[in-house]
C-alpha cells in the first residue's frame, strides 16, 4: 500500500490488492485532462435512463405517475432515481479507485459521471470518487451550464445523448465545449 496525494486529500491506494489480499476485481486508474481527474470508462462507463426523453415542445411523457421528458415544466429529478447510496456501494466504489482510506468522507464526492438530471442512473457503474474540490468545479462548469429543464439540451442547442456522451467522455472538455455553445 501507498500513500499518494491528490489536489491536497491524503488517501492510502491498494496497489493491486486489498488490505486482505484478495485482488480487486477491476482496478480503476484515473485518467486526466487539464489537470483534473477523469473517472477510468472501463471502470465506471456511465449508465443512462433509458425512459428520460428531451422532447423540445415540452410536452408532458409521463410513465406510472412520474414525467420522463427532462424539458417539461413539472419534470423533477425523482426520489428513485437520487436514493441514498449505501454505504456498501459508496466503499466498493472508493476501493475499485484504490482509495483504502478517507473515502468515502468529506474529501471526496461520489460523483454521478453522467448527472442524474440529464438521465444518469444512480448505481454504481455510474459513480466514481472524485476530490471535492474538482466536484465543485465540474458541478459548476458542466452541470450548471447543462442547466437541467432550462439548460442547453432544452434549448435544441445540444441533444440529450450528445450532452450525457460529452460528460462521460472527459467532463473539462465538454465544459469547453458547452461554454462556447451558451
Amino acid at each position: 500500500m501507498r500513500y499518494v496525494r491528490l489536489h491536497g486529500v491524503v488517501g492510502a491506494v491498494a496497489v493491486g490488492f486489498l488490505a486482505s489480499g484478495l485482488a480487486l476485481a477491476q482496478q480503476a486508474v484515473y485518467g486526466h485532462s487539464q489537470g483534473k481527474f477523469l473517472p477510468d470508462l472501463k471502470v465506471t462507463p456511465g449508465a443512462v435512463d433509458k425512459t428520460l426523453v428531451a422532447d423540445l415542445t415540452k410536452a408532458s411523457h409521463i410513465v406510472a405517475g412520474v414525467e420522463h421528458n427532462i424539458c417539461a415544466a413539472d419534470f423533477r429529478t425523482p426520489a428513485f432515481r437520487v436514493a441514498t447510496k449505501s454505504q456498501k456501494i459508496k466503499t466498493a466504489v472508493c476501493r475499485q479507485y484504490g482509495i483504502l482510506a478517507g473515502c468515502p468522507g468529506p474529501q471526496w464526492e461520489l460523483d454521478d459521471i453522467i448527472p442524474i438530471f440529464v438521465g444518469g442512473q444512480n448505481i454504481q457503474i455510474n459513480l466514481w470518487p472524485q476530490p471535492i474540490v474538482e466536484a465543485r468545479i465540474k458541478d459548476h462548469q458542466v452541470e450548471d451550464l447543462l442547466g437541467g429543464p432550462k439548460g442547453l439540451v432544452c434549448r435544441g442547442k445540444i441533444t440529450l445523448a450528445d450532452a450525457q456522451s460529452c460528460i462521460v467522455n472527459d467532463w473539462t472538455a465538454c465544459a469547453v465545449r458547452i461554454a462556447a455553445l451558451k
